[in-house]
């Protein structure tokens, strides 16, 4: 061991590198950027020598230096065979750091024996997702593809949208390669106050803005305008992106404030 560094210490000074320089860049995230998930969606290969594989089944799953027990729900027949794929769920014992396009490895519980393995694809899968759309979704992270893995996962949050910064945690992506992307998905993507949204979405959205104004009014002839609370809350979107559009809508003089009220 002693050797091993000095053998370290020598290599980095001949090749005039700074110790704190290596150890520096060796950090492979700012702190709290990723998060640990305890479910994954993942595309499961079954060795052709393993027994069926079950949904409730439980495995030894390894990632890289960890060992958890995972329970597979498998989505498609409930039922994986030998030398076959398919999507599953995993539901570990502990948290995990994964990332989309990590490989791990299942053993079976007992005795413990290599049956098949994994790629993760999902570490923060949305839950009463229906099937269908979940297998949609899960094709479109498969398919590898960044511009339609970015839309697929902007797309299933609907008018909630995607902040970046759980962009940045669901994908492992930086946020410069996801700038990259939007700018390649323009018309069809936006950047609305720190979220990432649907355009048609977003349409949708001062759409409703306007119609629920409208609605109140009708409802209250007499009062000046809703409160930006009460909207606010009738909208059940993010703060940010709730004041992306509002101030849209203000500087295009389709709303107007007055006292607090719109």
């Amino acid at each position: 061991a002693e050797r091993a560094v000095a053998g370290e210490r020598t290599a980095l000074n001949l090749a005039g590198i700074d110790k704190n320089e290596v150890a520096r860049g060796m950090m492979l995230a700012e702190p709290a950027v990723l998060q640990t998930s305890t479910r994954v969606d993942a595309r499961l290969l079954l060795l052709p020598s393993a027994r069926p594989l079950k949904t409730g089944a439980r495995v030894h799953l390894h990632a890289f230096t960890s060992e958890v027990i995972a329970t597979i729900r498998i989505y498609e027949d409930k039922l994986l065979l030998p030398g076959k794929e398919a999507y599953a769920q995993l539901h570990l014992s502990h948290p995990l750091l994964l990332l989309p396009g990590d490989r791990f490895i299942m053993r079976q519980f007992s005795p413990v024996i290599t049956i098949g393995g994994g790629v993760v694809l999902d570490a923060f899968p949305l839950k009463r997702a229906p099937a269908s759309s979940r297998t949609e979704f899960l094709n479109e992270l498969f398919s590898g593809n960044p511009a339609r893995i970015l839309k697929a996962r902007v797309a299933r949050r609907a008018q909630r949208g995607l902040d970046l910064k759980q962009a940045v945690a669901e994908t492992g992506w930086q946020e410069r390669e996801i700038a990259s992307q939007l700018a390649s998905l323009e018309q069809e993507l936006v950047k609305a106050g720190g979220v990432l949204i649907m355009s048609a979405t977003l349409r949708r959205l001062s759409d409703l803005f306007r119609q629920s104004v409208e609605q109140f009014q009708q409802r209250n002839p007499l009062s000046g305008g809703i409160p930006l609370e009460t909207l606010r809350d009738n909208l059940a979107i993010s703060q940010s992106l709730f004041d992306f559009v509002l101030d849209s809508l203000l500087r295009d003089q389709r709303l107007v404030i007055t006292a607090g009220l719109i």
